[in-house]
């Protein structure tokens, strides 16, 4: 373990497990990327924890490798992992990157955390984070914390990249039926659009595609949010409705985050795939929340993992730990 004088030289590793992508940064001290990887989902809810293991050390060996430099020259690793909460997995995650960085401080966190502190370049704000999955993550001055979301697709996930894919798949099953839709759902070309894309030679040729491989139904029904904001970039009403009422559930996720952590002004970032950058949504929350503009985060998720490490470590030297 490096002293205080010695953490000018340090070396960090961030880890950001979100649901669909692993990444690996290796940082020096001003948070310059020395070497970074991208592998799939590290998710233990959905691989596997054997799998998990063997992916999360297949990734920290080859980002070293890549690097040139070994596992002792890594002072610090934050991480956070998609689908591990401190409450049942922290044991197990400290053991598996303890079999790879032996000589590092693990600084474990979660994949909505790391995104916070990227976001702000702080543990202090409000994450909304919309990818495949949603959540609110809070933290005020005095160090509280509140989560609002989080409870995965089987359980909420509203306003996610999920939950918007899911949206237009309920309006394709209903018109595949000829049931009754109404004006607005009966003019989306949302449907024909998801034949198209997944060139379906049939409508319950979807039923393969959705449970066919269920480790994969979570991304793959994400992977239509990206049509629904084309879509209703274009003037579809029913996926701009879609939109607006994800947004809806975003806002009052965030709002009784704010308020559980009663400091009003705390600021607010937006992070994830379908929420960071400009669309129907993002500008619909925008308009919820009351915001100006657009949030922009100061640093990707795995460098809030740096970030977090780096702080950690600072506490324990100053502990004399």
């Amino acid at each position: 373990m490096p002293t205080l004088g010695q953490v000018s030289d340090s070396i960090y590793l961030g880890i950001d497990g979100g649901g669909t992508r692993l990444r690996v940064t290796l940082c020096d001290n001003h948070l310059a990327v020395i070497q970074q990887r991208e592998y799939g989902s590290a998710n233990p809810g959905s691989i596997g924890r054997e799998a998990a293991r063997t992916l999360i050390h297949t990734a920290i060996r080859e980002t070293l490798n890549d690097a040139r430099i070994t596992s002792s020259s890594i002072s610090a690793a934050g991480v956070g992992i998609a689908g591990i909460s401190a409450e049942h997995s922290a044991i197990w995650l400290e053991t598996i990157l303890c079999e790879v960085l032996p000589d590092s401080l693990i600084a474990l966190s979660s994949d909505v955390e790391i995104a916070l502190v990227g976001a702000h370049g702080q543990r202090r704000g409000v994450l909304v984070l919309a990818g495949t999955g949603s959540a609110v993550y809070g933290v005020n001055t005095s160090g509280q914390a509140v989560m609002v979301g989080g409870w995965g697709y089987l359980l909420g996930d509203e306003g996610s990249g999920y939950w918007i894919g899911l949206q237009a798949l309920r309006l394709f099953t209903r018109a595949s039926d000829r049931r009754e839709l109404t004006e607005q759902e009966s003019s989306s070309r949302l449907p024909q659009k998801i034949i198209e894309q997944f060139q379906l030679g049939s409508p319950k040729e979807l039923i393969g595609w959705i449970y066919g491989e269920p480790s994969l139904a979570a991304s793959r029904i994400a992977g239509l949010a990206p049509l629904v904001l084309t879509e209703a970039d274009a003037g579809d009403n029913y996926a701009q409705a879609i939109l607006q009422e994800g947004a809806g559930h975003l806002a009052s996720m965030t709002q009784t985050a704010i308020s559980s952590l009663h400091e009003p002004d705390l600021p607010v970032a937006f992070a994830g795939g379908i929420l960071a950058g400009e669309n129907i949504l993002s500008r619909s929350l925008c308009a919820e929340l009351k915001l100006k503009s657009l949030p922009t985060a100061q640093f990707p998720p795995v460098i809030g993992a740096v970030i977090l490490a780096k702080q950690r470590l600072a506490a324990q030297i100053a502990r004399g730990g």
